[in-house]
């Protein structure tokens, strides 16, 4: 393993200092931010600011892409070409350009970005879990955590800023529920950079999320609708409760943070709500969306969120950066 791990390292320092050469695209003005489709192989951007925004074509990319996260600071986006190559597009000049990552392990399903873009992880059948780290200037490879000891079908939740940690869902068959079908154990796990596992305790976890630069992470337990903050995980272990899912707000199914980690948002899929909490003095606000939010992806700027897939229908977005926060509407591309 400590000679894979150091191949790792030095076949991924020559790749990534290759001078990106790919042009990709030349943006002038405001840019909201990045979005991917639901089957994240397109990128496109945002144009303009919360409230007065259109959604704009696809980039060109040079080579198709079967899979990309962009980063939730929108400096860039990992890409996993269609051979499998894993490649930076960095978002941070008014020219685009891509650069080469050498080392993603074979059959990437997923790809996940920390919170504040300095690591990502990459996950593969059987139970490989390669950690990406220096991002977004110097990106190599770290190590391969060792995910065995989990049971079921794994899900890649997410990865913190300095690479020690990473969430993992699990879903497994418990036995037969009632006449009507399978009852299935959903479970979240913590794995840190030893490959020691710790599971959540949460009955069913519905969304989770690591908070900006530490190893805190917010979980909401659709199972109690409790939704809590889990401190120093990997040391204390401190567990702190955050709020409750009410009938008034639906049941909690995706979870994110603002920059700084104080304030928390969580969308009700369900109910079309979204709350924001206080992690230190309790509850912000509640608003309704008027739309079904499935994700809470950071866009550019403080506190600003695309709550549903960029599609033909409009995306929703919550803007969260001035005092009295709101849900602003990005019109769908209307095809000329």
């Amino acid at each position: 393993m400590r000679f894979m791990n150091r191949a790792l390292g030095i076949a991924c320092f020559l790749a990534a200092a290759i001078a990106p050469t790919t042009l990709l695209a030349q943006f002038r003005g405001p840019v909201l931010g990045f979005v991917s489709d639901d089957g994240r192989t397109t990128i496109r951007p945002i144009w303009g600011v919360p409230g007065a925004s259109t959604l704009g074509d696809s980039l060109q990319l040079e080579t198709p892409v079967r899979l990309v996260t962009v980063s939730p600071q929108q400096q860039y986006a990992l890409a996993v070409q269609e051979d499998g190559q894993l490649s930076l597009i960095d978002f941070s000049q008014d020219v685009f350009t891509s650069q080469p990552i050498a080392g993603l392990p074979d059959g990437a399903e997923n790809v996940v970005i920390s919170p504040a873009g300095s690591a990502a992880a990459a996950y593969a059948q059987p139970g490989i879990l390669r950690i990406l780290a220096g991002l977004p200037r110097t990106p190599r490879f770290v190590r391969d955590l060792d995910l065995s000891g989990i049971p079921g079908n794994l899900v890649l939740i997410g990865v913190s800023d300095d690479g020690s940690l990473a969430l993992i869902k699990s879903t497994k068959l418990a036995g037969s529920a009632d006449d009507e079908g399978v009852e299935t154990e959903t479970a979240l796990w913590v794995v840190d950079s030893a490959s020691n596992l710790w599971r959540v305790p949460a009955e069913r976890p519905a969304a989770a999320v690591f908070l900006p630069n530490r190893s805190d992470i917010v979980v909401a337990d659709d199972a109690s609708g409790d939704v809590f903050l889990i401190r120093d995980i990997g040391r204390s272990y401190d567990l702190v409760s955050l709020t409750r899912a009410t009938t008034e707000t639906g049941s909690f199914s995706t979870i994110s943070t603002s920059a700084d980690g104080r304030l928390v948002f969580l969308g009700a899929s369900t109910s079309g709500n979204v709350l924001i909490t206080d992690i230190t003095s309790g509850f912000v606000a509640l608003l309704s969306c008027g739309c079904s939010p499935t994700t809470l992806d950071p866009l550019k700027g403080t506190s600003v969120f695309r709550l549903t897939e960029a599609s033909n229908d409009p995306i929703f977005v919550l803007d969260a950066s001035a005092a009295t926060p709101r849900i602003v509407m990005v019109p769908p591309k209307i095809s000329q």
